[in-house]
């Protein structure tokens, strides 16, 4: 849902940016319905998908209880968690992996949704970039807003590429190619649960002084004189 939601504000961005007219039009109440369907249709799938093949089972339990034991004390009844298992050992011959086909299945969905998000978040954060730099700007005031607007979309791109596709993606591909790490099973659980926080402090202390700015130009150059003269 977060990713789905990232791709929508971005979006938003860029139409408010690109073609701002237009912005009323494609976020209203009657265009409410369609972003609603995509975020919990987005959901729905990614949230199946990982529940019922990369929950808990049997054969992960037997294999991670006594790692739990060990370093948390915790049998598998006293914690939930989701693991991405694609192959298991054959119990007759050791050497022999056999491949679980559902979470390989599961893998191959998820990969052109995540694509699909990053693919739309990358185009609207270039053509956002694109067209602001693109625009002219004479005044002071003016070139230090658009700065601010750079730096703040700069930062708010690579924080959910550094808090949310690394660790999703090292979560689900590193198994899958037996890579082995150890340390990252306890930063990925940090970096999802910290993002939800970056964001909004990204906004606030970035776009505090773009609403300064904004103020200051419209009191001393966009209202009539006789505001102006009633306001002194």
């Amino acid at each position: 849902m977060i990713l789905c939601l990232l791709t929508v504000q971005f979006y938003y961005r860029f139409i408010s940016v690109t073609t701002p007219l237009t912005l009323t039009e494609k976020f209203s109440w009657r265009t409410a319905p369609r972003y609603l369907i995509l975020v919990l249709g987005f959901s729905t799938v990614w949230g199946s998908l990982t529940f019922f093949v990369n929950g808990p089972s049997e054969l992960k339990d037997l294999e991670l209880n006594p790692e739990f034991q060990k370093v948390y004390c915790l049998d598998s009844t006293d914690f939930a968690y989701i693991a991405a298992k694609y192959f298991y050992t054959n119990s007759q011959n050791a050497s022999e992996r056999i491949i679980h086909w559902p979470s390989i299945i599961v893998i191959s969905v998820m990969t052109p949704m995540m694509s699909a998000t990053f693919s739309c978040l990358l185009f609207f954060g270039i053509k956002t970039y694109s067209s602001l730099n693109k625009t002219r700007l004479s005044s002071a005031g003016k070139k230090d807003m658009q700065h601010q607007l750079f730096r703040t979309l700069v930062i708010q791109t690579c924080i959910p590429t550094i808090f949310m596709y690394l660790p999703v993606s090292c979560l689900f591909y590193f198994p899958l190619f037996g890579f082995t790490v150890p340390e990252l099973q306890h930063l990925i659980p940090i970096f999802v649960s910290i993002y939800p926080c970056l964001e909004p402090l990204v906004a606030m202390f970035h776009e505090m002084p773009i609403n300064k700015l904004r103020t200051s130009f419209v009191s001393t150059h966009q209202l009539p004189t006789c505001i102006r003269f009633l306001k002194q």
